[in-house]
């Protein structure tokens, strides 16, 4: 079955089946990466809340942002690895 995206973009539906392809076997380099990621976000905070304590309402805003955006990307790339694994259970 083709996505809509795939009918519409089949280079971007092919990417990102691959990317899927390569998360489903790769579970750990995809979660050390996000892991790394959270950290260099959070590191980026403590960094920038030192050296610019006057702007600390700013920076603790753009954090939360930042943190969600990263997340909802975690949680859509992982839903997307369950998708395969459902669909290889299932036959």
């Amino acid at each position: 079955m083709t996505s809509f995206l795939g009918k519409v973009y089949p280079k971007i539906d092919e990417q990102w089946f691959n990317l899927r392809t390569f998360l489903f076997y790769n579970k750990s380099i995809a979660e050390f990466t996000f892991i790394l990621i959270y950290f260099l976000v959070q590191f980026g905070l403590i960094f920038c809340t030192y050296y610019f304590p006057e702007e600390i309402n700013l920076i603790v805003s753009v954090f939360g942002v930042v943190i969600l955006t990263i997340f909802s990307i975690h949680k859509m790339v992982m839903e997307s690895r369950i998708h395969i694994l459902e669909d290889k259970v299932a036959k």
